[in-house]
């Protein structure tokens, strides 16, 4: 009776840099503080555009830049 050999084949694995707990926490900060800066710089901007729109829709008013003011303020009363 003849036997086969027997052959292994022995592969070498990729080698990987581990994930630390530090690197998970470092990207997350990370990305945190991109989102933080950027949501603060699109508030900027758009308060900007708001108060540019704001004087120039005062400026070319007929009745003078402050003519409108009482209707763009808030009323709240009971009665209302």
């Amino acid at each position: 009776m003849i036997q086969s050999p027997i052959i292994i084949d022995i592969r070498e694995r990729e080698v990987v840099d581990p994930t630390t707990m530090g690197d998970v926490l470092l990207t997350a900060i990370g990305l945190s503080g991109v989102l933080a800066v950027a949501g603060l710089l699109l508030g900027i901007l758009l308060g900007g555009l708001f108060i540019v729109w704001k004087r120039r829709r005062d400026a070319t008013r007929l009745d003078g830049p402050r003519a409108g003011a009482e209707s763009d303020a808030v009323h709240i009363s009971p009665y209302a």
